[in-house]
């Protein structure tokens, strides 16, 4: 139960960038703020605050140093997200890149 708390994390963290993400879109076709914008500007500050709270909770189970090396993923996923969802293009350096986090991140918590 404790290490879903990292995966419901890490997840609304990613989902959050990806709200963040479509909101400027729309902010950009539109060259104002639409209520398409608002509409992702609000998901994304509620993944937020969903993020933090799991992320307490996380703190508490948890020893910092540990738990903030396993969140740490979020930079793995982040990227992984936006490929998925929002067709990003990904290039060798950035798949490296996410490997090489998820290696240091596996060795440190060995």
């Amino acid at each position: 139960m404790k290490y879903l708390l990292f995966i419901i994390s890490i997840t609304a963290e990613s989902i959050k960038e990806i709200c963040y993400k479509k909101s400027s879109d729309y902010h950009y076709m539109d060259s104002k703020i639409s209520l398409n914008s608002l509409k992702w500007i609000l998901f994304g500050i509620i993944f937020w605050a969903f993020e933090y709270i799991t992320r307490f909770y996380i703190y508490s189970y948890f020893e910092l140093n540990s738990s903030f090396a396993i969140l740490s993923l979020a930079y793995c996923i982040v990227p992984l997200f936006c490929h998925f969802f929002l067709n990003e293009k990904l290039s060798n350096s950035q798949w490296f890149g996410v490997l090489m986090i998820t290696v240091g991140v596996s060795a440190f918590d060995i």
